[in-house]
């Protein structure tokens, strides 16, 4: 009989870091925290985190010894910092004697203690003039996070459910689906953290909507009964929720530490599985010089190499990907991540031509081709809609072809 993190009487040998913050009597968000700063192990299996019950008591033991020890905490992230390399400095508010750890001591436009970190409002005007003067490249709001979080779960959702078909990249096998419905899973950070970050989120000027760090998963078990073997199809966006909490924006690219993290997180699901996981992983603010070089090898050896996953990283401020060329499992699949839904592009060249036609009284097709970069079959869509929608006839004229005139 299980109840609660018991099983027969016993503590579960897996915990979620729901069941060990109850265990413990301590905040959800708080246990969430130390797992991610890594001080407690934890796997990510599914999309949930689960925590060794040895690993639970080991961080026990240990927080015993630092009570003794009486070491002090970062007054920023609660970070008991034990010995003083990892001290960064001291809040740099004039009466506060408070000490950070060297994690946030990084954050060198905001090293202030909690009591005195700088309002929201006030880091994003300092963040636009950074923008302004070229000290920073990018400065995304978690709304924008959000919006494009959506696009990109969406789109790769769309571009697999039109597969009828799939070659499997690891027996070379022709795979039919009859129903991605029956093989697709979601998952996002847990629901209750993503609604504390919003509980410290001021609605005043600003909105509450925060990025979740969605998932999309399509599984295809070689033993589906077992569910075990076969490959994974995955997308997975990738944001720093806390900083769009706390600040509302967020400026910094998703860095090589982070890549790690996100790699050992999917290898540990891989190896449960006993599957392949091919995996795009997007960031709304791109990615670091240094994630990138790690997956694709330029300028070393060799890309990101594994038995068990094959990566590609999606910078979602341009929409570029990089995936290593000499992984040939991952190459079949990179489409799946990234460029425009025909849908977008048709709209988009709708928009194009509508603007050219305010001064002009026709375009070509082979103009639009040429302007645009798209292909002739969704340009002659693009025609067909806006004729459909009125105001516009299309004729087939000698030496020009197909031509989109503006009624007068």
């Amino acid at each position: 009989m299980i109840s609660g993190f018991r099983m027969n009487g016993e503590l579960k040998p897996f915990l979620s870091i729901r069941e060990a913050s109850q265990y413990l009597g301590v905040e959800y968000k708080t246990l969430y925290r130390v797992v991610l700063s890594g001080r407690l192990p934890a796997s990510r299996v599914g999309g949930i985190y689960r925590i060794k019950r040895e690993d639970l008591d080991r961080y026990l033991d240990e927080q015993k010894f630092t009570t003794k020890g009486n070491f002090p905490i970062c007054g920023r992230c609660h970070r008991i910092i034990r010995s003083p390399e990892l001290t960064g400095g001291r809040c740099q508010h004039a009466a506060c004697e408070a000490l950070l750890c060297r994690t946030c001591w990084s954050d060198e436009q905001d090293r202030y203690c909690l009591d005195h970190k700088k309002s929201a409002e006030l880091r994003l005007a300092e963040a636009q003039q950074r923008l302004a003067k070229g000290e920073i490249t990018i400065l995304l709001t978690a709304a924008a996070a959000r919006e494009k979080e959506l696009n990109f779960i969406g789109r790769f959702d769309q571009r697999v459910r039109q597969l009828r078909e799939v070659i499997s990249p690891i027996d070379g096998r022709q795979l039919h689906i009859k129903s991605w419905e029956d093989i697709h899973e979601e998952h996002s950070e847990e629901e209750s953290v993503v609604v504390s970050h919003m509980s410290n989120i001021s609605t005043t000027g600003r909105s509450t909507v925060l990025p979740r760090n969605l998932r999309s998963v399509y599984t295809l078990f070689s033993d589906r009964k077992a569910k075990q073997g076969g490959f994974v199809l995955e997308a997975a966006f990738f944001s720093h929720i806390r900083a769009y909490s706390e600040d509302g924006f967020d400026s910094k690219p998703a860095s090589h530490a982070e890549l790690v993290w996100l790699l050992e997180q999917t290898i540990s699901s891989a190896k449960n599985y006993g599957a392949l996981f091919i995996v795009g992983f997007g960031s709304p603010t791109g990615w670091t010089a240094e994630a990138r070089e790690v997956i694709s090898g330029e300028g070393t050896t060799r890309g990101f190499s594994s038995l068990y996953i094959s990566p590609c990283l999606i910078d979602l401020t341009d929409n570029t990907l990089v995936f290593n060329p000499s992984d040939n499992r991952v190459k079949p699949f990179v489409n799946l991540f990234s460029g425009d839904l025909d849908e977008e592009v048709i709209h988009r060249v709708m928009d194009f031509v509508e603007t050219k036609l305010i001064s002009r009284d026709s375009q070509t097709l082979r103009e639009v081709v040429e302007a645009t970069g798209t292909n002739a079959a969704l340009v002659k869509e693009a025609f067909a809609r806006l004729k459909q929608r009125g105001g516009y006839t299309l004729s087939q004229l000698d030496n020009l072809g197909l031509t989109i005139l503006r009624h007068v």
